[in-house]
């Protein structure tokens, strides 16, 4: 990291910067990298014009050190809302018409403002005509699963899908990317079936994603959008066809079963797969349900698992799990447990399953 710049040399930089992009041919001055968001801000509220703090965000996208999430973010705050005018038909265009550029404006559109602007989704598949029609520059997988993602994060499947589609028709290859995005938005949406019959065929045919992976993606799915009971009977088939769940899969479902307080059927599922990638949090919820509901054998069980395995226990399930293996006799094993407490350093984050009223 190049040495901090004082606000006299930024306010001086960002001078430069702004004569050098009114010219037709901008040539920037050398900028310190990774560029800070001191630097980026001070250059956009000068700015006397969106073109031109588009052009110097065509030059940042372009530098070899990549733009932080939160750096894109600036950009997009402050241009998104001028980008649909910037991109009126002329003919001069306001950025050389080359994949890098475009890659660069989707960017954009992944970081939107919050809420997102309605016509987000037409400008994005708009840029993607565009881009074809009026400069002859061929979209990549990048391009198609930007707007992809805009259509179902807007809650638009049928268009989503329509764009999968004619993505495969252009011979521009999906990937893993591709489909975990339409398989969440579909899934968020009640339409996996859908995702199931245009997606897993398609990918698993061409090598792209295996059989495991696009079940346990779905199974995901379905426990986090509030459709356990299908994740449930999915993971069933899975395992009776010998297909493994992966870690994702495995605490998603016993996250399911935390927050319909079927404490007892996560733990007998738990034992009876065997399964050991299970996150901290999942077994803390289960062991405080298991404790609370008053599950005395099955409590006290996985209680010693825990402390065999030193797992950890979050701290916001410590008080139910020690004052139910007290009222249960088991004033050793309870002294044992709070031992393996979390480090309160960084409050945890609650879930939904948080708290066991």
């Amino acid at each position: 990291m190049g040495p901090r710049l004082t606000s006299s040399a930024i306010s001086s930089l960002s001078s430069q910067i702004l004569r050098s992009l009114q010219s037709p041919s901008p040539r920037l001055p050398p900028l310190p990298l990774p560029l800070s968001t001191a630097l980026i801000l001070s250059v956009l509220r000068s700015s006397p014009s969106p073109l031109l703090s588009l052009r110097f965000f065509l030059h940042a996208f372009s530098v070899p050190s990549p733009l932080s999430p939160y750096s894109l973010s600036l950009f997009s705050s402050h241009l998104l809302p001028s980008l649909p005018l910037l991109l009126s038909p002329s003919p001069y265009p306001p950025f050389p018409p080359y994949i890098m550029s475009f890659r660069a404006l989707f960017s954009l559109c992944l970081h939107p403002i919050s809420p997102p602007p309605p016509w987000l989704p037409s400008f994005s598949h708009d840029l993607l005509n565009l881009m074809q029609s009026d400069f002859n520059c061929k979209p990549d997988t990048f391009c198609y699963n930007t707007v992809i993602r805009i259509f179902t994060e807007s809650e638009r499947a049928e268009e989503a899908l329509s764009l999968f589609q004619e993505m495969c028709s252009k011979q521009i290859s999906p990937n893993l990317v591709t489909f975990v995005t339409l398989v969440k938005g579909l899934a968020r949406m009640g339409k996996v079936e859908a995702a199931r019959a245009g997606l897993i065929d398609s990918l698993v045919s061409k090598g792209e994603i295996s059989v495991r992976e696009c079940y346990c993606l779905i199974a995901t799915c379905f426990s986090k959008n509030e459709r356990f009971d299908e994740a449930k009977i999915l993971v069933k088939r899975m395992l009776e066809n010998g297909i493994e769940l992966d870690a994702s899969a495995i605490n998603s479902l016993l996250r399911g079963f935390c927050e319909k307080r079927q404490f007892l059927d996560g733990y007998y599922w738990l034992q009876e797969n065997g399964y050991d990638s299970v996150d901290s949090d999942v077994y803390s919820c289960l062991l405080a349900g298991l404790c609370k509901e008053r599950f005395i054998k099955e409590a006290v069980d996985m209680g010693r698992e825990v402390v065999e395995r030193s797992i950890r226990i979050e701290n916001r399930f410590v008080d139910c799990i020690i004052e139910g293996l007290k009222s249960f006799g088991e004033f050793e094993l309870a002294n044992r447990i709070e031992v393996l407490k979390e480090v309160d350093i960084i409050p945890s984050s609650s879930h939904s399953f948080g708290t066991i009223g």
